[in-house]
């Protein structure tokens, strides 16, 4: 059968049942996600001990320091600028 897809063992198979007809499909393997990062691990292990309130705030927190801010514009040291009032 390994012509077929089914020489690894833990090959994912697609199983269809039909009267008188047994189907098996071997599927793909599914590439592995990607590695959370440390902060996301870490979060998720300490949110579990923490109040509602606490992790409202952490969310709070989070969107905070996310969220792009304007910078104010940066005028060169000892230039003089005119404002109409």
């Amino acid at each position: 059968m390994p012509f077929c897809g089914f020489a690894l063992p833990g090959t994912a198979l697609e199983v269809r049942v039909l009267p008188g007809c047994l189907i098996l499909a071997a599927q793909e393997p599914q590439p592995e996600p990607p590695p959370e990062p440390e902060v996301v691990t870490t979060l998720k292990r300490v949110c579990k001990k923490l109040s509602d309130r606490k992790q409202r705030e952490i969310a709070a927190f989070i969107d905070l320091v996310a969220t792009p801010q304007k910078r104010p514009r940066k005028i060169p040291e000892g230039t003089v600028e005119w404002r109409s009032i």
